[in-house]
C-alpha cells in the first residue's frame, strides 16, 4: 500500500508541476487595533510564447482567480521563468477577507474553483487578538483518500483481536486514523509528501513511524481499556507489518499513474505557505514559531483540506 501509494503521488506531482503548478505565499500583519495587512504571493511558471507542441503550461490568471477589487494594490512581474504577482490590502478592524486566495482549474468553462480560504481577526478578551483562516477544498473529492480508507478497513480488521474486530469498528478506526495521518502526509506542519518524493526510504519509514504513533492514540481513545497496552502494541506490530508486505496491486497502481493525476490534483499538490505577524506575545496557536522573523507559520498542500478544511490560528495578547 506505502509503494502504491507513493507511486501515485510522485506521478500526480510530476504530472502537475508539468502542467504548470503555481505556488502561494500569504503573510498577514495584524496591527494592535485589530486592522491587519494581507500581502498574497501568486507564482507559477511564466507562459511561453510559441512552446513547441503545446508545452507551455496555463497562464497564471488562468490558475489563479486573481484579486481585483480596488482595494488591492497589485503588481505583476517575471523571475526565474515564474509569473509573480503580487497583491495587498489593508483591512479594517472587524471586516474579514474572503476568498482571497482562489485555485482553480485551468481551461474550465465556467471556471472550476477547487481551493479557496477566508481570514478573520476578531477581538476574543479585552486584550487578546486572534486570527483565524480557514483553508477550503471546493473541489472533487480526492482519489487518493478512497484508496487509503478502503486498505486501511481492510488491515485493521485483520490486526485487531478476534473478539474485538467488527466491520463497523474497523471503519471507524480507519476514518480516525485517515484523518490524523492525512495531515502528517500534507500538512499543516512539517508535510512528509515531498519526501516521498526526495528521499522515499526516509520517508516511508516515517511514515510507518505515524502511522504506530497515531493507531495507538486512535485506539486508545475509542477502545479505551478494551485493549490492553500489549494487544494494541500487537494490533500496531500487524498492521505496519502489512503496509510494508502488500505489493499484489503494485501493477495495477502503475496503470492508474499512467492515466495522470485527475484534475483536482492540480491544486491538491499546490504548496501553500501562510504566515502571521501579530501585535503581542503569542498566547496559543497551531502554527510554528518562528523566533527569527517573529511570526507563525503554517506549511502545507492544498490536498491538506481535501478531508475537512483546515483551520489556522493564533492568539495574542498585548501588554498594558
Amino acid at each position: 500500500m506505502l509503494r502504491r501509494h507513493r507511486l501515485l503521488c510522485v506521478s500526480a506531482c510530476a504530472a502537475t508541476l508539468s502542467a504548470g503548478c503555481g505556488r502561494i505565499t500569504a503573510s498577514t500583519e495584524v496591527k494592535p487595533d485589530g486592522s491587519y495587512v494581507r500581502r498574497i504571493v501568486f507564482r507559477a511558471p511564466a507562459v511561453q510564447e510559441g512552446a513547441p507542441g503545446g508545452l507551455s503550461g496555463p497562464s497564471i490568471d488562468e490558475v489563479f482567480a486573481l484579486p481585483t477589487a480596488p482595494a488591492w494594490t497589485v503588481a505583476r512581474s517575471t523571475e526565474e521563468g515564474e509569473a509573480k504577482v503580487t497583491a495587498e490590502r489593508t483591512v479594517a478592524a472587524g471586516a474579514g477577507a474572503s476568498a482571497d486566495i482562489t485555485v482553480r482549474t485551468p481551461g474550465k468553462t465556467p471556471a472550476e474553483t477547487l481551493l479557496t480560504n477566508s481570514v478573520e481577526v476578531r477581538r476574543v478578551a479585552p486584550n487578546r487578538w486572534e486570527y483565524r483562516e480557514t483553508i477550503r477544498w471546493t473541489g472533487p473529492p480526492s482519489e487518493i483518500t478512497d484508496a487509503i480508507s478502503k486498505d486501511a478497513e481492510e488491515w485493521i480488521a485483520k490486526a485487531l483481536p478476534a473478539g474485538v474486530s467488527t466491520p463497523e469498528l474497523a471503519k471507524g478506526l480507519a476514518s480516525s486514523a485517515r484523518n490524523r495521518l492525512w495531515r502528517v502526509l500534507f500538512g499543516p506542519g512539517d508535510p512528509l509528501f515531498l519526501g516521498i518524493i526526495a528521499h522515499p526510504d526516509l520517508a516511508e519509514r516515517r511514515l510507518l513511524s505515524a502511522v504506530a504513533r497515531e493507531m495507538n492514540a486512535v485506539l486508545v481513545e475509542i477502545l479505551g481499556d478494551r485493549l490492553s497496552a500489549e494487544q494494541r502494541r500487537a494490533a500496531i506490530r500487524a498492521l505496519t507489518t502489512e503496509m510494508q508486505t502488500v505489493t499484489k496491486v503494485r501493477g495495477q497502481a502503475r496503470q492508474t499513474a499512467d492515466k495522470g493525476p485527475a484534475e483536482s490534483n492540480f491544486a491538491g499538490l499546490m504548496p501553500l505557505l501562510s504566515s502571521v505577524k501579530m501585535p503581542g506575545k503569542i498566547v496559543a496557536t497551531n502554527g510554528e514559531w518562528d523566533e527569527a522573523s517573529g511570526e507563525v507559520i503554517w506549511g502545507m498542500y492544498g490536498q491538506a483540506a481535501a478531508l475537512e478544511p483546515v483551520v489556522l490560528t493564533a492568539t495574542c495578547e498585548i501588554g498594558n
